[in-house]
């Protein structure tokens, strides 16, 4: 697959796809780091991991 360059933010229109794929990949990351930071926040406040 050819390198995708965003270059002047215009999309071609068939790269759309491309793009909304990024756009949720982000998305995705963006929660699993909130959620990492607030599990080490917990953590550092003295909470103990409870397996059930």
């Amino acid at each position: 697959m050819e390198e995708v360059k965003f270059e002047n933010r215009r999309f071609d229109p068939e790269l759309t796809p491309f793009v909304s794929l990024a756009k949720e990949i982000a998305e995705i990351a963006a929660i699993v780091i909130n959620m990492n930071v607030w599990t080490r926040l917990k953590l550092a406040q003295g909470e103990t991991p409870v397996f059930a």
